[in-house]
């Protein structure tokens, strides 16, 4: 049986003000399928675009393994227009 490929878009929203090395990312919770944004190096977690600070990071591993959204679902969330290209 031949897999499918998936193409992954990542959705970049900001550098990341921790490590400054990598862009954080909208990425998607396997297990509730909220969307959230994720450091790709450091993989530093935050629940919200708006606040993309040292000080607004949630603890390390809040949330499990991620899943890249589609844009419907970006769209949805209302967080299109934080994607930075």
């Amino acid at each position: 049986m031949k897999e499918e490929s998936k193409i992954i878009i990542e959705y970049k929203v900001d550098w990341c003000p921790l490590c400054d090395q990598g862009w954080v990312i909208i990425v998607k919770d396997i297990q509730t399928s909220n969307l959230y944004l994720c450091c790709k190096e450091c993989e530093t977690e935050w629940k919200n675009p708006n606040k993309i600070t040292q000080e607004q990071c949630l603890p390390f591993n809040t949330y499990a393994k991620y899943d890249y959204p589609t844009e419907d679902e970006v769209i949805s969330y209302g967080w299109a227009e934080f994607i930075n290209t």
